[in-house]
């Protein structure tokens, strides 16, 4: 769900009560940030979302340029994504195969593949 309605630029209150009931029934909640970032204050913590999934990104309000955004995977989070690149492999190569594909845990298991910085190059030369 959004945390700011971008029609309305409304503020959705009460994200941490739908985070509680999220856990009630073993839900995860994805909260998307991207019209909230660097315009009001957005306090993982403070907003009670320890628990949830985070994504934004930078074009609009950050100025970051086209195709910056982010993933905020919650710290104790077990998911196995069904796609991922071959960047999330990187914790895991020495570990002994175990007939699955061996990700890294946490976070690291969304890594996507390589990294292209056009995006983040152009809007700070000025492109």
């Amino acid at each position: 769900m959004s945390s700011v309605l971008f029609e309305t630029a409304e503020i959705v209150p009460g994200l941490d009560r739908v985070g509680a009931a999220c856990a009630m029934h073993g839900a995860s909640l994805l909260i998307d940030a991207y019209h909230h970032l660097n315009v009001v204050p957005f306090d993982v913590r403070a907003m009670g979302l320890d628990a949830a999934f985070i994504t934004g990104g930078g074009y609009k309000y950050c100025q970051l340029g086209e195709g910056n955004c982010f993933l905020r995977v919650p710290p104790d989070s077990h998911l196995r994504p069904v796609l991922t690149g071959w960047f999330a492999e990187f914790d895991s190569l020495d570990a002994a195969c175990s007939g699955l594909v061996a990700i890294a845990p946490g976070a690291g298991a969304f890594a996507g593949a390589t990294y292209d910085p056009t995006s983040a190059l152009s809007s700070r030369l000025g492109f």
